[in-house]
């Protein structure tokens, strides 16, 4: 981890590298999440817990949508075998 002081960086910049990043990355942050924050590596580290975190939700709402997918495909085939 990077103990560089955010301090010694105009806090423009930061807001611009944060801004920057959230839309690279299709992120947001809640001005809670990076109050404490005081160095770059914390910074970094914050940032890519919460990509990480936004991937692994997007797996899971992938994977139900390909279950509830499922469950309708079975539900279809069971209702068109008992038409017949």
């Amino acid at each position: 981890m990077d103990k560089s002081e955010l301090n010694e960086i105009e806090l423009h910049e930061i807001e611009d590298l944060i801004e920057h990043i959230s839309k690279s990355f299709e992120i947001q942050f809640h001005p809670d999440e990076l109050y404490e924050v005081s160095t770059f590596g914390e910074l970094s580290d914050r940032i890519i817990n919460k990509i990480d975190f936004i991937k692994e939700l997007n797996k899971a709402i992938k994977s139900t949508n390909k279950e509830r997918k499922s469950k309708r495909r079975i539900r279809a085939y069971s209702n068109l075998n008992q038409k017949r």
